[in-house]
């Protein structure tokens, strides 16, 4: 009978062995499952980021061009303190040919409108 015992004892062995190599096997690839998982989401989100950046720096050069044809008709305004409607229309009409985001614009003298464009 001590032959036996020795088999079944060998054969537990095994039976844990494999056990605890199927546990090891399956806590390794979790781990490396997750550290793909983080790999995939920061690139995805250096993508996201890069994007973002391109359209922010479009709409900044959109925004500062608008900004500086606003300023050159503030200082043609300027120039004309008795600036009436029809000579503010001749001088804000070609910010509207050059800036598709322009919609309407006034001139406040003394904090009033006084004058738009378009009318």
């Amino acid at each position: 009978m001590p032959p036996t015992n020795n088999k079944k004892a060998s054969a537990h062995n095994y039976n844990r062995t494999f056990w605890l190599s199927m546990t090891l096997l399956l806590l390794v690839s979790v781990v490396l499952d997750r550290i793909n998982y983080n790999r995939a989401k920061d690139a995805h989100r250096l993508q996201i980021l890069s994007d973002v950046s391109t359209y922010r720096a479009q709409l900044e050069a959109i925004l500062i061009s608008n900004i500086q044809l606003v300023r050159g008709l503030g200082v043609a305004v300027s120039a004309e303190p008795n600036l009436n409607q029809e000579r503010f229309a001749q001088i804000a009409a070609p910010l509207f040919r050059t800036s598709k985001e322009l919609r309407n614009i006034g001139g406040a003298p003394n904090m009033i409108i006084k004058m738009t464009y378009p009318l």
